[in-house]
């Protein structure tokens, strides 16, 4: 970006804001002053202070508890995709436990199937 996109873009944001816009005094809103009348008592009031004033406060943690957030971050980075609790079987046992039980089923199924069709002497 050069300078001349900077100073172009500084001009269209001035044109945004427009000087003789008028304030308006919020006081004078008739919802406001309904608000005041009926809720707040007054501008100012500790009631109006209370509900409608807010104040900021930063988040402060202490460096404990910031060290135990990150390191149990980590160990759960370190757990991801396996099973919280339980067997920890790899893909590849259970796929090879899958492939003996078929063979071994469908060996004893043929097995049965010649014993009652008669074919095993």
């Amino acid at each position: 970006m050069n300078s001349m996109q900077i100073v172009n873009g500084a001009i269209s944001i001035a044109c945004v804001y427009d000087p003789q816009v008028l304030e308006a005094d919020p006081f004078e809103n008739p919802f406001i002053k309904s608000l005041y009348d009926e809720w707040l008592d007054q501008p100012g009031s500790e009631k109006a202070k209370k509900l409608m004033h807010t104040v900021y406060h930063p988040l402060t943690t202490s460096k404990r508890l910031a060290e135990r957030k990150v390191e149990k971050f980590e160990k759960n980075i370190s757990k991801r995709g396996l099973p919280k609790k339980g067997y920890n079987y790899s893909v590849e046992l259970i796929v090879l436990g899958l492939l003996v039980f078929v063979i071994v089923g469908s060996y004893i199924f043929q097995m049965i199937r010649a014993a009652t069709s008669g074919e095993i002497a």
